[in-house]
């Protein structure tokens, strides 16, 4: 984290659980079946979950294997944050 990622951070209050959920919302109004926005939204409700699991382990085993999923949901990421002019299964 750079010095101004952290000055940036002390000084901007954190979103509320709220402001996320209308956030969330709006951007799912502005999306369509199989668009580039929905498929980044889905994208981030997994890459939620992972977190989550990872969170939620009991045991060593599970916190491992919770931490693998995530790893292969955030590789995807990337891929996925760039926009494309075709909708999913079409061909250019």
């Amino acid at each position: 984290m750079s010095i101004l990622d952290k000055v940036v951070a002390a000084v901007t209050p954190p979103e509320t659980d709220e402001q996320r959920a209308e956030a969330r919302a709006k951007a799912r109004s502005a999306a369509t079946d199989a668009d580039w926005l929905s498929l980044v939204l889905d994208h981030h409700m997994q890459i939620e979950a992972a977190f989550a699991r990872v969170k939620a382990a009991t045991d060593a085993a599970a916190r491992i294997g919770a931490q693998k999923r995530l790893a292969c949901c955030s590789r995807g990421i990337r891929l996925r944050k760039r926009p494309s002019s075709t909708r999913v299964g079409e061909s250019r």
